[in-house]
């Protein structure tokens, strides 16, 4: 891993260039993904589907999840839907409340979620440049994959795709100006990961991000389809094949390059490396991290304590350390019901409710609809407190259900 620190860079060299620059009072004219082509200035190439085999008979991006990639309403950067009404994006572009375009709809920020920054727990916890978010409607798309812990995505073809323009007038000996808004369109292109990672460090607005990083570079030697990010392309993906499965790695958040107007060969893509923060998303990665067999049931108990595997993903428990705490708390407060505990407030394929019972007795529980509150919003791990009425009743127990979606 090569260390790199982004923190003390001019902000004219990344892609967080763009919300630096209404401080500064620097025009943010300039977004794209490029193509390499040093044979036109390539707006009208790559701009489609790119499954569309009459367009693309011998692409190597036929099959990629293309349809997933979101057009953001913010800063004329892009997102990932990644299943479930959850989207990720860079951290540091904010957030949008509309103008979320997913396959030719546009959606709404589900504003019942507050977005919330990817955090892998630690001693320090770490802050990488992601946020989750929610989005009100169904796009009808089925959950993205995501790279797993133990995913080998370097030195890996690549597919990029993002929102943005193509190259603007070219520079001879020197590479590119970057092109305008009246060609942003949706494009793709491809490239090949670096050999190394690099462990990222960059501040905004005072709040250190640091996470490991894939990169791609522009060198003009991996075809006529070579891409590369440009000021703007913040939360666009990069998907890979992995064991025949289109599965999303990484998200753009920096681009190193000469200055804030030219591409040049040598320039380089950093992307968030997904595999490092997947198991606080999904079920199946936090299954990997642990080294439990993504066959073995949601009932089992790893640890032996008693609590199921389901149930610790959702309590942001350890599987495999034997330990009954973490579990909920009940207890009456005022005329309430509640039920204190923490949760993996970021997992994105599972619903947690409160189910209620005057007896005990099975099939007479029934979901009831609880009031919650965030106790500590600062983490993925988030305390909660969920209160339901106490009612008239003389008896009434409360449990919490987790479900798979």
């Amino acid at each position: 891993m090569v260390s790199r620190d982004f923190s003390g860079m001019n902000p004219a060299r990344c892609l967080q260039w763009l919300l630096l620059s209404a401080l500064l009072g620097i025009p943010t004219n300039a977004r794209a993904l490029i193509v390499y082509d040093s044979a036109s200035t390539d707006n009208a190439k790559n701009v489609i589907d790119p499954a569309n085999v009459a367009t693309y008979p011998a692409s190597p991006a036929i099959g990629v999840p293309w349809q997933y990639v979101v057009r953001y309403g913010v800063n004329n950067a892009s997102a990932v839907y990644i299943g479930n009404g959850c989207l990720l994006t860079a951290r540091h572009v904010g957030t949008s409340d509309t103008g979320l375009l997913i396959g030719g709809t546009s959606y709404s920020r589900d504003t019942s979620f507050t977005p919330l920054p990817i955090t892998i727990p630690g001693s320090p916890a770490v802050l990488v440049d992601l946020q989750l978010q929610k989005i009100s409607g169904d796009p009808g798309l089925a959950a993205l994959p995501l790279a797993l812990p133990s995913a080998a995505e370097t030195n890996k073809a690549s597919v990029l795709i993002g929102w943005g323009v193509g190259k603007g007038a070219a520079i001879p000996g020197q590479g590119w100006n970057w092109g305008d808004d009246s060609t942003r369109a949706f494009r793709w292109g491809t490239n090949t990961t670096s050999l190394s990672t690099w462990a990222m460090t960059y501040t905004v607005g005072g709040t250190a991000m640091n996470y490991t990083a894939l990169g791609v570079t522009l060198n003009s030697n991996k075809g006529a389809n070579e891409a590369t990010a440009t000021l703007g392309d913040s939360g666009s993906a990069l998907f890979q094949s992995l064991s025949g499965t289109w599965t999303l790695c990484g998200i753009t958040t920096v681009v190193s390059t000469l200055n804030s107007s030219e591409y040049n060969p040598s320039d380089t893509t950093y992307f968030v490396r997904l595999r490092e923060c997947s198991w606080v998303l999904r079920y199946d990665a936090w299954k990997a991290k642990y080294g439990i067999a993504q066959a073995a049931a949601d009932s089992d108990d790893s640890d032996g304590d008693g609590i199921p595997l389901l149930l610790e993903y959702a309590l942001g428990l350890d599987p495999s350390a034997a330990s009954s705490d973490g579990l909920p708390v009940a207890s009456v407060e005022g005329s309430d019901l509640v039920l204190t505990f923490s949760r993996l407030a970021s997992a994105t394929d599972i619903k947690l409710e409160v189910e209620t019972s005057s007896t005990l007795q099975a099939g007479e529980w029934t979901v009831e609809p609880a009031t919650i509150t965030v106790l500590d919003g600062a983490s993925v791990f988030q305390k909660v407190k969920a209160a339901v009425p106490l009612g008239t009743g003389d008896r009434k127990f409360a449990r919490l259900k987790v479900t798979r979606l």
